[in-house]
């Protein structure tokens, strides 16, 4: 569902293309909104979430600028905004108080590029400073397997070494009609290089305004990136994130813990039922990791010689993506057939004790209500094997052993890690 367009309070000026070095401030919100889609609905509801964070903004104490795909499409309500309302491609916009002003015509660019990300958030830090920062990504999505259709990671590319140059980036974020997607190997390498690039500026907040992207696999890939990931593992209503809460909460200096509770809050109150948004603090991802591992093994353990063990109530958000927290407490619950393992059911305690220590809060409407939003992938068969080539090279897969798991679930397939639990 698209908001409604406010009209009456925008006004854009000329372009302003020179940039002048500006004093480092406390806070700077950076958005990358790929807003270019077949009939320009999404661009007509994130220029409604630009106008919303204008209209949040009520002084001059940090900064706010945007890199906005626009397609090549229109309608009343964006040539009603535009002076330009004919020109297709991306535009660079510092947002004030007044309107939002564009800096830099860049032309068509394709925004599942990471040289792309990487040369926005490089142009941003380096001329809009600032010590900490709210970073939005918005656009379609579609979990860790692709944030913008399977041809993202279903096509001739190959992961097995994911060699990313600082220049030029190998192509990479979904959401492009072209099919092409920003993966998470990508959106992760582009983080590293903009982190030895600006040591000083912390991304304190990552809003992940996508559909299905709070996930177990891209917190473990983020860890270290950022101290906060908000987003939601469900689909995210055309509406998006509440951007005038998000200039609230920068404008009153709000801490990070503090701010990200200000948004989420603000759109769960502003959405419809059956919406769902998480927020979880990256400094407790470890804990939370080890006690997944310990999970997995006393799992395949419990399985025993079983060639298929059945689970019960378990919650899915959306296709191939489980609710880790419900799995978990239907062992305790003694709803599955391994639920009379004592060490599998301590494994579980300990693992959503994890989740909650790591969760600083969950934002839920109707069926959604009680999860704590973080999804998990557990494909059948026939996705499993489209896509296990990519997720086994995941740093999620590398380093943590859930898809030994589905290893073991799927195929039955007791792999070498495992000798020590069981023989062969």
């Amino acid at each position: 569902m698209i908001k409604k367009i406010l009209l009456s309070a925008l006004c854009l000026s000329s372009f302003q293309f020179q940039n002048i070095a500006q004093e480092v401030k406390e806070w700077a919100f950076y958005g990358y909104f790929v807003g270019d889609d077949k009939d320009a609905n999404m661009e007509t509801a994130q220029v409604q979430d630009i106008m919303e964070l204008r209209e949040g903004l009520t002084s001059d104490n940090s900064y706010a600028v945007i890199q906005h795909d626009r397609s090549n499409h229109s309608n009343a309500s964006l040539r009603r905004v535009y002076t330009d309302d004919n020109y297709s491609g991306v535009v660079r916009y510092e947002v004030k108080q007044d309107a939002f002003y564009p800096k830099k015509i860049l032309g068509e660019l394709a925004m599942s590029d990471p040289q792309t990300f990487f040369n926005f958030l490089d142009w941003s830090m380096k001329n809009y400073p600032a010590k900490n920062v709210v970073l939005s990504v918005s656009g379609h999505g579609s979990g860790v397997m692709s944030w913008g259709g399977p041809t993202g990671v279903n096509d001739a590319k190959s992961y097995e070494d994911v060699v990313i140059d600082v220049n030029p980036f190998d192509p990479f974020i979904g959401i492009e009609t072209n099919g092409d997607s920003l993966s998470i190997f990508e959106f992760k390498r582009v983080l590293q290089e903009i982190k030895k690039k600006y040591p000083e500026t912390k991304i304190q907040v990552l809003i992940l305004d996508a559909c299905l992207s709070q996930a177990t696999e891209v917190l473990s890939d983020l860890k270290g990136m950022t101290r906060i990931v908000m987003g939601s593992p469900y689909t995210v209503p055309g509406t998006g994130m509440h951007y005038g809460a998000v200039a609230e909460a920068i404008n009153q200096n709000m801490s990070p813990v503090k701010m990200s509770e200000h948004i989420g809050n603000a759109f769960i109150h502003s959405v419809e039922t059956d919406n769902l948004l998480s927020i979880y603090d990256l400094e407790k991802m470890e804990n939370f990791e080890e006690k997944l591992d310990n999970f997995c093994d006393a799992l395949i353990i419990a399985m025993g010689d079983r060639k298929k063990t059945r689970f019960k109530n378990l919650l899915n958000f959306y296709e191939d993506y489980w609710d880790i927290q419900k799995l978990a407490s239907s062992i305790i619950d003694g709803t599955t057939e391994v639920s009379n393992n004592a060490n599998l059911v301590e494994a579980s305690q300990a693992l959503i004790k994890a989740q909650l220590d790591m969760a600083i809060n969950s934002y839920t409407k109707g069926k959604w209500t009680g999860s704590y939003g973080l999804s998990i992938f557990w494909p059948g068969e026939d996705n499993y094997r489209k896509y296990r080539d990519f997720y086994k090279k995941l740093t999620f897969s590398k380093e943590h052993r859930w898809d030994e798991f589905l290893d073991r679930f799927i195929f039955n397939k007791k792999i070498k890690i495992f000798n020590k639990l069981y023989s062969e």
